[in-house]
């Protein structure tokens, strides 16, 4: 089966072998990667439209306990020019955003313990209720599932169980998918924190990503 089969093959069945995944994946001829971007489209705009839709991103503290070697706001890095904003910046800037069109707020910092789950679920249930028809993302780093919970309780009023579910799945998702490679990284030089790390970890590390092929990309794919 070539490429453009497979490619057919994905848009009827949603879902391929990791062998099939590896051909498509391995296709560089400009006239395949022209026939995925259409089918891309198509399906994009079956859902979507042709409508953008933007984030309004609030990067509300820049204080993190962990060492990510590859990031700027790691909490040894003393150059850093570190920062707090408080609740009520913080509500300005969903505000200004507001009136800007915005529609979707990400809150984004490193992992601060002074931002306590209580001051979290105070951020989220302040925008929401200034801005009822907003969407808000939490991009904070790792934390406990309940307090994941605390905040999906706060994210939307209408979480079924299994959506809750499906929202702790995105909110704790990162660059790498693949269990293989996370269960190699070894985690003291973050303080035993179960970290989700990037790819840029592993190079500052030493470690050979081995586990980074064609193959178990298509674990990504599908998530």
């Amino acid at each position: 089966m070539d490429h453009f089969e497979l490619a057919d093959k994905l848009e009827k069945e949603k879902n391929l072998t990791d062998d099939e995944f590896a051909g498509i994946l391995l296709g560089e001829e400009p006239e395949f990667g022209e026939y995925l971007a259409e089918k891309a489209r198509a399906v994009r705009e079956q859902y979507y439209g042709k409508d953008v839709y933007l984030r309004g991103l609030i990067e509300f503290t820049n204080y993190c306990k962990n060492y990510c070697r590859y990031c700027g706001i790691r909490r040894d890095n003393k150059k850093a020019d570190r920062y707090r904003l408080s609740e009520e910046d913080i509500m300005s800037c969903s505000d200004i955003g507001y009136e800007l069109g915005f529609r979707t707020f990400v809150l984004q910092g490193g992992e601060d313990s002074y931002f306590t789950d209580d001051r979290i679920v105070s951020i989220v249930s302040g925008i929401k209720e200034r801005h009822p028809d907003c969407a808000v993302t939490l991009s904070i780093g790792e934390y406990e599932k309940e307090s994941y919970i605390r905040y999906a309780d706060n994210l939307s009023t209408d979480f079924s169980e299994v959506e809750k579910e499906r929202g702790l799945q995105h909110i704790l998702s990162g660059e790498i998918f693949a269990a293989s490679i996370l269960n190699r990284i070894p985690t003291l030089y973050y303080d035993g924190i179960r970290c989700f790390l990037y790819q840029g970890i592993c190079d500052a590390l030493g470690i050979k990503c081995e586990g980074i092929t064609i193959n178990n990309r298509r674990e990504r794919l599908l998530y």
